[in-house]
């Protein structure tokens, strides 16, 4: 397939999209507004992902439909950050975040007419193009450190390329297992961006609209909660809280590590406020992802680092 031809036709039709200012609307007046959007930015981004693995690996005919819409979803993310950023950052990120969907693309019919060669040449840009993103994003909010931005973005290359892999394997199971994966950790990565915004900017926010400080309001009006782990890192014992509403039926909790192996599952019977004590020991150094499950739906996705 000619899959870099479409690509750049595609790329320029949406030269002029890089270039439209944010609206008022991507200006969000509540953390909970800003987090939403982020969440339904990036579930977007792996949504149309998927649908360019489908188009491309089963040979299907709607791919230049599936690429453009993803590309559209680059320039969506990049306006979306210029009311923090300026024009120039935004349209710098979408130049990165469009790169990284060429190079996928890449990747892909690479996968699909078994190319070794071209396969590992365009995995090493891949790679490379996902630290460019890590090092502009950590430049520009002290609230990411690099080192998170690098491991964040390459969890996300390893998990999309284990789904394209069972895809082109015919191994159905693992790629909807892997996809769920990929579901979990870009939440977090949504998530991660909406906290380093409201921290670096707390000027532009207020916190949720009509937000009440009581347990009991809380529980009535907010669904679940999960908190960040403390101590963050653990080395021996580290501890998840979380508010769960009387109402649900099934909880847990689940932790992966970097590649996205489920590790540990805990099941939550409390209500209420509460937490969840892991033994860190038990466990390899290094990063890992925690979701808090509500009745077979993931309600939120956290990052926590384990050290010697």
């Amino acid at each position: 397939m000619k899959m870099k031809s479409t690509i750049m036709a595609i790329t320029m039709s949406l030269a002029l999209a890089v270039c439209i200012p944010a609206t008022a609307q991507q200006a969000k007046s509540t953390c909970c507004d800003l987090k939403s959007d982020m969440r339904q930015l990036w579930e977007d981004h792996i949504v149309w992902t998927r649908n360019v693995i489908l188009n491309i690996v089963d040979e299907l005919p709607g791919t230049s439909h599936a690429v453009n819409r993803l590309l559209q979803n680059q320039v969506d993310i990049g306006n979306a950050i210029k009311p923090y950023y300026g024009q120039a950052a935004g349209n710098q990120l979408t130049t990165l975040l469009t790169a990284h969907i060429t190079i996928a693309a890449d990747l892909l019919t690479a996968l699909d007419d078994g190319n070794a060669t071209a396969l590992n040449a365009a995995n090493a840009a891949w790679i490379a193009n996902a630290n460019d993103i890590a090092a502009f994003l950590s430049a520009a909010n002290p609230n990411w450190p690099l080192a998170e931005m690098q491991a964040m973005m390459q969890d996300h290359l390893a998990l999309t390329t284990a789904e394209a892999v069972a895809r082109k394997n015919a191994d159905y199971a693992a790629d909807v297992a892997a996809y769920d994966q990929v579901h979990v950790q870009i939440l977090h990565m949504a998530d991660m961006l909406t906290e380093g915004l409201t921290k670096q900017f707390p000027q532009m926010f207020r916190g949720c609209s009509g937000a009440k400080t009581t347990q009991a309001a809380r529980l009535t009006t907010h669904g679940a909660m999960l908190e960040q782990n403390a101590p963050n890192p653990a080395t021996v014992k580290t501890q998840i809280p979380f508010m769960i509403p009387s109402h649900v039926k099934q909880a847990q909790i689940v932790v992966y590590d970097a590649m996205g192996i489920l590790v540990q599952r805990v099941d939550v019977r409390k209500r209420g406020e509460g937490f969840v004590e892991l033994d860190a020991a038990r466990l390899k150094t290094g990063l890992y992802k925690y979701s808090l499950v509500i009745d077979g739906t993931i309600a939120d996705t956290k990052t926590m680092l384990l050290t010697d």
